[in-house]
Formats: structure tokens, C-alpha cells, sequence
């Protein structure tokens, strides 16, 4: 782990259909095999564990994502962008070894232990153009329309779709 984690209900661990503050949090991060894969800019995983310890004091893995390889360096962003009620998870995409482009995953089992692939901007961020690693997405309300978008670096994109909207760059 080379990332701070990020801390967020993602879980309905209550059982009563929802995902509220009445759930326990999830601690959300990347990880990867420093052994196999060397450090910087390597494939890493995103793990979703479940902020209550076991009986035992061991932590539980909800889900490990590996549908996509995201990059090792970058942080993570979440928060609710479709309008659901559940937050999604925005990572930097890792690519030939480089940091590029976005992924928003969605959780489709309300026990957070599965996830796929929203959407993806292979684009933004663009290596050696809007970062050379370690780059940091967060979400926000940028244009106006009432949805939230995600930075990194000088780009938005949009969080409904992942469509480019401005690329400081340009």
C-alpha cells in the first residue's frame, strides 16, 4: 500500500436495504506485489475492507478489484455520482507502466464484495501530459449542470459518463 486510504460506508452491513451512516465505514485502498512487480507505476488492485474487526481482531476483505489494473502510484476518489445513495470509486488507470486515464466502479452487491466497470476515460489523465505519477482524482461540482465531475491535475471529466469537459492542456 503507497496510497493513504480512503475511509467510506460502502456496505449495507445492517441488512435493511440501504447503505447509511448506520453502516459500519470501509477502508478502501491500492495495493500491489512490491516483490513481483517492482515499485512505481505497477498494476495494483483496489481492496474494499470492512472497517469492523472480526471476533478474531482480523480485518475482513470485502472485495478485492482486479477487473482493471489501476496505477500503484495514484490516489483514489469517492463519492455518489450516478445518484443512488452508494458512492463509486474513481481510481487512475495504469497503462503500459504509465500513469493514464480514469475508472469509475460501481458496486453491484449491497455487501460491497462485487464491483464493475462504470465507465473509463483512457485520456485524462495523460501520461507526461497532466502527470508523471502519484496524481490524485477528487469529485466535484465544476460546470453547473448539477452532476458531479471528477478532476486530476488541469483536467475534468464528467461523473455521470467520464467524458472529457475541459483539459488545461488544450
Amino acid at each position: 500500500v503507497v496510497m493513504a486510504p480512503v475511509v467510506v460506508n460502502l456496505s449495507d452491513d445492517d441488512g435493511d436495504g440501504e447503505t447509511t451512516l448506520s453502516d459500519t465505514p470501509d477502508i478502501i485502498f491500492s495495493s500491489y506485489n512490491l516483490d513481483g512487480a517492482g515499485c512505481c507505476n505497477a498494476d495494483s488492485y483496489i481492496r474494499v475492507v470492512s472497517g469492523d474487526c472480526g471476533t478474531d481482531g482480523d480485518m475482513h476483505t470485502l472485495a478485492t478489484i482486479d477487473a482493471v489494473n489501476v496505477d500503484n502510484s495514484g490516489g483514489l476518489a469517492v463519492g455518489d455520482l450516478d445518484g443512488d445513495g452508494v458512492s463509486e470509486i474513481i481510481a487512475i488507470l495504469n497503462s503500459g507502466g504509465h500513469p493514464q486515464g480514469l475508472v469509475a466502479l460501481q458496486r453491484l452487491q449491497p455487501d460491497a464484495s462485487e464491483w464493475g466497470v462504470m465507465w473509463t476515460n483512457p485520456d485524462i489523465p495523460r501520461w507526461n501530459r497532466h502527470t508523471r505519477g502519484g496524481g490524485a482524482p477528487s469529485i466535484a461540482e465544476i460546470n453547473g449542470d448539477g452532476t458531479p465531475d471528477v478532476v486530476v491535475g488541469n483536467a475534468v471529466v464528467s461523473g455521470v459518463d467520464g467524458a472529457t469537459l475541459w483539459d488545461g492542456q488544450e
